[in-house]
């Protein structure tokens, strides 16, 4: 009888684990990325189609850009902080900036490529 008991004990004490792991799996997947629209502000045209998107959790921001060359210069600022960060980008690129830091509020991203400046706005 003793047997039975503990081993009814290690099955609950596996499924109650097995549902601990599964909600907090759940909760880290619920983390989605929102697409942040993105207005180019001032550039020159260009004879190649450059794409920049832009990408927020809340605790980061990613900007891709594709077909294009150069340094890709990231800032990331409103009335409660900034950050921002420099890559090099050959014809493709990804970059993710930290942005934990910064208390809650209305942000501005703002993405220059060569004279091109890409911005938007995001509530973190």
């Amino acid at each position: 009888m003793n047997k039975n008991f503990f081993t009814w004990i290690a099955a609950i004490c596996c499924f109650v684990l097995f549902q601990s792991v599964t909600i907090a799996a759940g909760i880290e997947t619920n983390k989605s990325k929102e697409k942040i629209t993105l207005v180019k502000e001032i550039g020159t045209r260009s004879a190649t189609i450059t794409q920049v998107n832009a990408y927020t959790d809340g605790n980061t921001i990613t900007v891709d850009v594709a077909n294009y060359t150069g340094d890709v210069y990231v800032q990331v600022y409103g009335g409660n902080g900034a950050a921002q960060t420099v890559f090099s980008c050959y014809n493709n690129g990804t970059v993710v900036l930290d942005i934990l830091s910064l208390p809650a509020g209305t942000y501005t991203v703002s993405i220059t490529l060569n004279n091109t400046t890409y911005t938007g706005t995001f509530v973190k």
